[in-house]
């Protein structure tokens, strides 16, 4: 329903109002009245009789004459607009020069797209250098989204412990996901083992560890009693298969790659 008004100029008087395609007036007559509107459009418009100008109904001969003014309804208000979500930035592809024919190129490329990890400046990755604990820690609070904060740096060897890393291993700590030797120091620049690797990811991933479970690697008994559980866990889980010959390899140094690929595994765990 609208309200419509129609306003006579002087020498003519309202006359009534019409409508092309159905609607209801409340009063036609009226100069001002309201005015429903039917489902399809239509167009209004207000008629006035000419009376001249002495206001007494003579017009001096003219007759009655009609004018068709369309007057101006008060418009309807409009339905809200959805707001428009911001389009996601488009992560340009990975482009590193030793890796075309890695068995890890796709987790890689990914990797480095989430943000985890990225290559370096010679345009390499380097898929099969060593690993260091502090890199890995790295990796994986940076793939969790964990926040650095400001907490202080809690282990012994503060000092040796390159500053840009400190923030990371920090934040892996404080979520129980890595512990210290029992001197108290973290040893950021040591390789990290393939057992310890492993042992990060089960913690991270928050997995119910078997004491019990039976290891089926056939150097099961070169894995640290401590950490068989985890190692067990993490294979019943699928996120270990040994490296084809039925080992597991546990107190070699984990790669760039093998680190990525057990991380990448780990989201879609927590996915």
């Amino acid at each position: 329903m609208i309200t419509i008004a129609a306003k006579s100029n002087s020498g003519y008087s309202f006359k009534g109002w019409l409508s092309t395609d159905g609607g209801t007036f409340a009063n036609a007559k009226e100069a001002s009245t309201t005015y429903t509107m039917p489902a399809n459009e239509t167009t209004i418009t207000a008629t006035f009789t000419y009376i001249g100008f002495g206001g007494d109904g003579s017009n001096n001969g003219g007759g009655e004459t009609t004018s068709t003014p369309t007057p101006t309804p008060t418009p309807m208000p409009t339905e809200p607009t959805d707001p428009v979500n911001p389009t996601k930035p488009r992560i340009p592809k990975v482009e590193l020069t030793d890796i075309a024919n890695h068995l890890a190129r796709a987790s890689i490329e990914k990797s480095v797209e989430l943000g985890f990890v990225s290559g370096y400046e010679d345009g390499t990755f380097s898929p099969n250098r060593s690993v260091t604990r502090g890199e890995v820690a790295t990796m994986l609070a940076k793939a969790l989204k964990l926040d650095p904060g400001e907490t202080e740096y809690s282990f012994a060897d503060k000092d040796q412990t390159p500053a840009w890393v400190r923030p990371f291993i920090q934040s892996i700590a404080k979520a129980g996901f890595i512990v210290g030797y029992k001197d108290g120091t973290f040893r950021s620049n040591n390789k990290i083992s393939r057992t310890e690797l492993v042992v990060m990811i089960v913690r991270a991933l928050g997995l119910e560890v078997n004491p019990n479970a039976t290891l089926m690697f056939d150097d099961a008994d070169q894995i640290p009693a401590w950490a068989r559980p985890y190692v067990a866990t993490a294979a019943e889980a699928g996120l270990i298969k040994g490296d084809g010959n039925g080992k597991f390899n546990p107190n070699a140094f984990s790669t760039r790659a093998e680190a990525v690929t057990l991380i990448l595994a780990m989201l879609d765990n927590v996915k």
